[in-house]
């Protein structure tokens, strides 16, 4: 990108590439908590305790345009669990718009998976994560493997309810 100011750079700026990273931990939330409050209890979650995710593999490609990083094919896996997402990370407000599916092992028994709609809002530094009640409200199926693209104003409709209620 090109500009005297940041904000001009990031607002120029144009790429694309891939990444993946390898054996790491999303902080900040539990898979099994998760999964409960979605309505699927009684999940394998071998780090239950920990306030962590261990993954094997992140990866993804991702776009840069409009001074947002966009990516319709990211993907974590880990000993218990997989899951899909699109996102758009907007650099000029730090903000974060997700959707994707958790499939988790049940606990019970290892060979089910538990299919987990979800969306991720707020910032960089203070994300929520929340289940995707409206996909859960309308019949999820078990099978569907693929997130549909995030949407604005979807995700803006649920971070305003979980405010209401805090």
């Amino acid at each position: 990108g090109e500009g005297k100011t940041f904000d001009e750079i990031v607002a120029s700026a144009t790429g694309a590439g891939r990444f993946e990273i390898t054996d790491g931990t999303l902080g900040g939330v539990e898979l099994a908590e998760f999964a409960a409050l979605s309505g699927a209890p009684g999940v394998r979650d071998p780090a239950a305790g920990s306030g962590n995710i261990p993954f094997n593999a992140l990866s993804g490609s991702v776009t840069l345009s409009d001074a947002a990083l966009n990516s319709d094919d990211l993907h974590i896996a880990g000993k218990t669990f997989e899951a899909s997402l699109t996102a758009k990370l907007n650099l000029a407000t730090s903000s974060i718009r997700a959707r994707g599916t958790l499939e988790i092992e049940r606990a019970r028994n290892p060979r089910e998976r538990r299919s987990v709609p979800f969306m991720v809002g707020g910032s960089w530094a203070g994300p929520v994560l929340l289940p995707d009640f409206e996909r859960l409200l309308q019949g999820y199926s078990d099978d569907e493997k693929v997130a549909p693209p995030a949407d604005e104003s979807s995700l803006a409709r649920h971070e305003a309810q979980e405010r209401e209620l805090r």
